[in-house]
């Protein structure tokens, strides 16, 4: 890329990595350059090819440059009053269908399908990432016996998300990291070959919506993260007070995930992104939506940059093998 001396767009783009079903690109202006249109190229990011088109459609939303900033407010002061009122009243309100119910229909009819398919594909990665842990956490063994139960939530369309998917998300947190504390033979602390690391399950595949295609017909097309806001409400008021502060505070259980992964890899980056690191601190007063679009890029971060190091420490052992068998056969021909 050369200098522009004028001021003004320059015949550059900026473009996602591989190919997809909708090519996205940013005219690049040396004089007002977009974050969006970095983030698309940024070299140092692991974040994948799919995951950078849907986050610079975020940030060019105009809903979270208008919308937000007010839908924000909105949301934490209903979502304050609501767990006042909650501590006072002698009884507890508890209706999972109706996060159900509510939120999708809300996704479908109000919110962008860029935004669903980031939602959905984040719990798809938290999956991934857990069931990494489950199948290299005891060295020499690959959780064939079972004994640490492998969360399998791994939604593709809007209707995946039902059947208390939320709910479900937050609780496989907490029990793959039990299951990890409880079960013999587990070692998180001593680094493994990288190449015979089972990468397996590290495979976001198709999500509706990130294709660019959009099935529903939606009257709004709402950003994530003003979605998030107002969805928290209907899971505040629906949830008890136990499981929305179990909820909001599993954010900072992404030290122990990165931790766990820090330590199979023997890769001290996977511990420089969580923005909380102390499980211990539990309170509900707290930017939720924030908390956990954070959350999300941490997930990203960990995954793309746990699949790249495996990958290539597998090419990297297998140009060892094929130069050894070379050396091998030089070796056995020479008279």
């Amino acid at each position: 890329m050369s200098d522009g001396g004028a001021a003004g767009p320059i015949p550059t783009t900026a473009t996602t990595p591989t190919a997809t079903t909708r090519t996205t690109t940013i005219p690049w202006d040396r004089a007002d350059p977009s974050l969006a249109g970095l983030l698309l190229v940024d070299p140092t990011s692991d974040v994948g090819a799919g995951a950078r088109r849907l986050l610079q459609l975020h940030l060019r939303s105009q809903t979270r440059r208008v919308l937000k900033p007010f839908v924000r407010l909105f949301s934490l002061v209903a979502v304050a009053l609501i767990t006042a009122c909650k501590r006072v009243l002698p009884f507890e309100l508890s209706w999972h269908n109706g996060i159900d119910v509510l939120c999708l229909w809300f996704m479908k009819r109000f919110v962008a399908p860029e935004a669903c398919a980031m939602l959905m594909r984040h719990f798809v990665i938290e999956t991934n990432l857990l069931c990494f842990l489950a199948k290299n956490a005891r060295p020499g063994q690959t959780n064939d016996d079972g004994a640490i139960e492998e969360p399998t939530l791994r939604p593709r369309r809007c209707d995946d998300l039902g059947d208390r998917a939320v709910i479900r998300h937050d609780l496989n947190v907490y029990n793959v990291l039990h299951d990890l504390g409880v079960t013999a033979g587990i070692d998180l602390r001593t680094p493994r070959p990288l190449h015979a690391l089972d990468v397996s399950m590290l495979d976001v595949g198709g999500i509706e919506g990130d294709d660019g295609r959009d099935p529903h017909t939606r009257l709004l097309h709402l950003d994530i993260e003003t979605s998030l806001y107002l969805m928290n409400i209907p899971f505040c008021l629906f949830t008890t007070t136990a499981e929305y502060e179990r909820g909001v505070n599993s954010f900072q259980l992404d030290q122990s995930l990165c931790a766990a992964i820090a330590g199979i890899t023997g890769d001290p980056a996977f511990l420089s992104w969580t923005p909380l690191k102390f499980g211990a601190y539990v309170t509900t007063w707290r930017d939720v939506p924030r908390d956990l679009y954070w959350h999300a890029a941490v997930d990203e971060l960990a995954h793309g940059r746990l699949k790249r190091l495996v990958l290539e420490a597998r090419a990297r052992h297998a140009q060892q093998q094929n130069q050894q068998r070379a050396a091998t056969t030089t070796t056995t021909e020479q008279p």
